[in-house]
């Protein structure tokens, strides 16, 4: 695949993150249905930011271990994502008529300042010359995404248990 190609893939990839992030800034703190299915409209626009990165650095590089540790934090990414959707889906009654601790509330938006955290990484990441120049990320940034998604994690997972485990009245 050309240069050309790869510079459509990285041009496409910043609109989607940020029209994501920005998504899920404007839906912090609510718990309206409507609110909470844009909130997840603005998770499926940094899965589909995601599925692009991984396009370019397949489409830019030869399959080597320097390429796969560039695709798994998009591919971890895309795979905590997937898992908090479901959640929500499978609990969307009980979000929408605030049936849960306050606790549910407070992970959720650190969750998406996590997610942010990470999205800004991979921006900062294709800023460096590194990325230009080979189109991946450097191991700096592709370490800070792992931290991130780590830290990410365990606040899924405590989300999780909130919405499994602590249910409320109202």
């Amino acid at each position: 695949m050309g240069q050309d190609f790869n510079t459509i893939c990285s041009f496409i990839s910043t609109p989607l993150f940020a029209t994501g992030i920005l998504i899920l800034l404007i839906t912090i703190g609510s718990t309206s249905s409507t609110n909470i299915i844009v909130m997840m409209t603005g998770y499926g626009f940094i899965i589909t930011g995601c599925i692009t990165m991984i396009v370019l650095f397949l489409g830019a590089n030869q399959i080597n271990i320097s390429t796969l540790f560039s695709i798994i934090p998009f591919v971890l990414i895309i795979t905590l994502i997937c898992f908090l959707l479901h959640s929500i889906k499978k609990n969307f009654d009980k979000i929408v008529n605030n049936h849960l601790s306050n606790g549910y509330f407070v992970f959720t938006n650190l969750f998406v300042l996590i997610t942010a955290l990470d999205i800004m990484i991979v921006y900062l990441g294709m800023q460096d010359k590194k990325f230009k120049e080979t189109f991946s990320l450097s191991k700096v940034y592709i370490l800070l995404l792992y931290l991130f998604l780590i830290v990410g994690t365990i606040i899924y997972g405590n989300i999780n248990i909130i919405l499994e485990n602590f249910n409320s009245d109202g």
